[in-house]
Formats: structure tokens, C-alpha cells, sequence
């Protein structure tokens, strides 16, 4: 029986010294963070990327360079997902809390298998439910190329919302209506955890990554495929800054 079921690496760039730094550099500081201490056990199976919205307009390129990197170093391709936050928190980071850098975690398993898709501003789109079912017809065409972990394993879904968007000068928000037709689009048969990615500014839209593409007010949804056990609670942060 293995001693290690999943383990965790992460790394954080941070600070003004992003901000005039190209895209590569940044992914290049990232991945020799990511894998250059821990002692390879288990294999990557994702990375997710967060990032603070404002700085990562300039590096739109971050995900397609962090997987090729890591592709490099690991030789095989990991599948990406994540989104832009307000601010994030990293126990790498000094300070801790940040408002201009970005985090990659590898998730390390030999019981996981991870498929991700996207779609930018799905939203606005008219045939958003056809949408919607077209990216669980491609997340489920995926798990045709590899081997699956037999009976006892379980599927889930993480997805990453647009969040607050603004249509015709007014905040709106479509996220829920989203959980509803990712339901759908599987029959109901899978749970699904997610989040609303976000910025600091209102008046400027969010971004999710998909593998190496990045998407304004996108949906990003990665189907997981696993052997372990899988629980979830919800929560509310309020009064962060206070």
C-alpha cells in the first residue's frame, strides 16, 4: 500500500518586481520553485495557477509557458486550470497576503487523473447550455486516452466561474445559472466544487485558465478522476482586509 496518496507543491511569485517581468521569466521561476526541491514519488497530475487579475493582463501567455516548461522538466504534458483573485494568500510569500504576483500548486498523485476545457465569457453566449454540454462532451472524451482506476473510483467536478461581470454598465452575476448547466451536462451524476474568480476592480473582468489559454470572464471546469475520498464544506470569509 502506498505511503503517500496525494502531496502538494506550490510556488509564489510576488511583489513590484513582477510587474516588469516577462511572462517566461515569471513561468521560469515558478517551475524552478515547483520542482526543484521536492524528490519526484508521485507524478504531477494538475497545476493550478492563481494569479492577481491586474498584473496578469500583460502575461496572457503565463499558462501556455508554465506547461511547456514543466513538460520539459517532468517529460510529459500536465494539465492547467486556475483564475485570477482580488488578492491572494501564500505561506511562501513575504508578506503573506499580496495583491500583484501569481501561486502554481502541483497536485502530485498516483490516484488521480485530471481533464480540463474552457470557454471564454460563456455568459453572453446565446447557446450557453449547448456550450456548456460541449465542454462535458470534451472533458469526457479525454478520459478515453488514458486508463481509469477500475470500480472503486470516483469522478468529480472543480470549476472556475466568471464571477461578477458587467453587462450594459450593470454588475451582473451568471455563476449560479452556470452550476445548474454544468449539472446538467453530466445528468446530475457528478458533484461539483467551484469557485468565482475576481479582481480588484469592478470595472475589469476576470480571468480563468484552461490548460494554455487564458479567457476574460471565462469557464474553466476540470473533470477529476480519483481513488481517494473527496469531502467539501461551505464557508464565507467576510471583513478580509479588516
Amino acid at each position: 500500500m502506498a505511503s503517500q496518496y496525494v502531496r502538494t507543491d506550490i510556488a509564489c511569485v510576488s511583489g513590484a518586481s513582477v510587474l516588469s517581468a516577462r511572462s517566461r521569466t515569471i513561468a521560469e521561476e515558478l517551475v524552478e520553485q515547483v520542482t526543484g526541491s521536492a524528490e519526484r514519488r508521485l507524478p504531477v497530475r494538475c497545476t493550478l495557477l492563481f494569479t492577481t487579475g491586474e498584473w496578469c493582463r500583460s502575461c496572457a501567455d503565463l499558462p501556455r509557458h508554465l506547461r511547456r516548461l514543466l513538460h520539459e522538466k517532468l517529460g510529459y504534458t500536465v494539465p492547467l486550470v486556475g483564475a485570477s483573485m482580488s488578492g491572494l494568500f501564500c505561506s511562501k510569500a513575504q508578506p503573506l497576503f499580496f495583491d500583484t504576483g501569481a501561486v502554481i500548486i502541483n497536485i502530485c498523485s498516483e490516484e488521480m487523473w485530471f481533464s480540463v476545457a474552457g470557454v471564454e465569457r460563456p455568459h453572453s453566449r446565446p447557446d450557453r447550455a449547448a456550450l456548456v454540454r460541449g465542454i462535458a462532451a470534451r472533458l469526457l472524451d479525454a478520459e478515453t486516452d488514458r486508463v481509469g482506476f477500475g470500480i472503486s473510483a470516483e469522478r468529480d467536478l472543480f470549476a472556475f466561474m466568471p464571477g461578477f461581470v458587467m453587462e450594459s454598465g450593470y454588475k451582473t452575476h451568471h455563476d449560479s445559472e452556470l452550476h445548474h448547466e454544468l449539472l446538467e451536462a453530466f445528468d446530475h451524476h457528478l458533484s461539483l466544487f467551484g469557485v468565482s474568480s475576481a479582481t480588484a476592480r469592478s470595472d475589469m473582468p476576470s480571468l480563468v485558465f484552461a490548460n494554455d489559454e487564458t479567457f476574460e470572464s471565462g469557464l474553466a471546469v476540470t473533470l477529476v478522476e480519483h481513488d481517494v475520498n473527496i469531502g467539501a464544506s461551505p464557508s464565507t470569509i467576510t471583513d478580509l482586509y479588516q
